[in-house]
């Protein structure tokens, strides 16, 4: 009975603190939210979880460490009961973001492209 009230799982991957609250107050009353700030924290919350929602930004801080692509091709090669049912990319990065729901499309994903508004930013 406990899974009847259990909320859907969402992972919100983002290096921007602002946009984690603005997550926390859009989602959180829906979502068991999962937010990771970087790829590490994001791979550890793949390994743990399933998660049915997951929205993805691009730049990470660090591209060296690794970008939203990088997340796109570990979600690409999830086993199928692992994959999330929507994939949100939430990024500013234009390029970078078409290139993430193309692949993500590709692979067989349902995707929306929503990027942040300046009003979300202030």
């Amino acid at each position: 009975m406990g899974d009847l009230l259990s909320k859907p799982r969402m992972l919100f991957l983002d290096d921007e603190e602002w946009r984690h609250d603005f997550a926390r107050k859009l989602y959180g009353r829906k979502y068991d939210l999962f937010q990771p700030h970087g790829l590490d924290q994001f791979r550890a919350c793949l390994r743990r979880e399933r998660f049915e929602v997951m929205s993805l930004d691009h730049d990470l801080g660090d591209d060296r460490a690794g970008t939203g692509m990088d997340a796109v091709n570990e979600i690409c090669a999830l086993p199928q009961d692992k994959r999330p049912s929507i994939v949100i990319v939430h990024s500013w990065n234009v390029p970078a973001s078409m290139r993430m729901v193309t692949a993500l499309t590709v692979a067989g994903f349902r995707v929306h492209r929503k990027p942040f508004s300046a009003k979300e930013s202030a």
